[in-house]
């Protein structure tokens, strides 16, 4: 059998020699990365350090200046989906962080479901929101789950590697808010129309008869 010192490693062996000073042994805990180190720490009885459990007013922070119209359209759809307008623009930034799919999926099937014909009449219809000609005057704290502010500032450094054009934080966060109301829109308005056309979509499956 090897010795314990080939199998962890020095920096392992290291970080291990220090459990026995208490003081130590939280953050060696967090500089361990290998499995192995780490189950051999925890059979010689070190703590494992716990995550700090969620806390809202410790939440990465972002402040957003927009127009009073933005803040709106946002707290607008916020009630309708039952939950805080910051709960509804932090679902917004992880939308786009997402590749914005599952809502254009959601706003594809709905046209199909309409016909394209028909679609194009209501989307015709829906008022786009547009924030660019307005003149950006409430300044609102949005606090955004642990990470994705380091997360949505990877994205603007990529855009901006990739296409030489400079692209601030700020109007990413801005232009994710307006992508998320001017879809759901869509969605809603094209949803209202195919329950219209055929209300026995909006049945619930449990009580259509086997």
């Amino acid at each position: 059998m090897k010795p314990i010192s080939l199998w962890l490693g020095s920096a392992n062996m290291l970080a291990l020699d220090r459990l026995s000073h208490p003081k130590d042994r939280q953050a060696t805990m967090l500089e361990v990365q290998s499995p192995t180190a780490l189950t051999a720490m925890m059979s010689a009885g070190a703590p494992i350090a716990k995550r700090p459990a969620y806390d809202s007013v410790m939440a990465d922070k972002f402040v957003l200046r927009s127009s009073p119209a933005l803040k709106s359209a946002l707290r607008g759809l916020a009630q309708q989906h039952g939950r805080s307008m910051n709960a509804e623009a932090g679902s917004a930034v992880l939308a786009s962080l997402a590749g914005r799919v599952r809502e254009t999926a959601m706003r594809n099937i709905l046209v199909g479901q309409l016909g394209k014909h028909n679609a194009s009449r209501v989307l015709l219809q829906v008022e786009r929101f547009n924030e660019v000609d307005r003149k950006p005057t409430k300044k609102t704290i949005v606090r955004l789950p642990e990470g994705v502010r380091w997360r949505v500032t990877c994205v603007v450094t990529q855009f901006s590697d990739r296409t030489g054009s400079a692209q601030s934080m700020h109007t990413w966060m801005i232009n994710a808010l307006v992508w998320w109301v001017n879809i759901h829109y869509e969605i809603d308005a094209l949803l209202t129309a195919s329950i219209a056309k055929a209300p026995e979509v909006a049945i619930m499956a449990d009580s259509v008869p086997a």
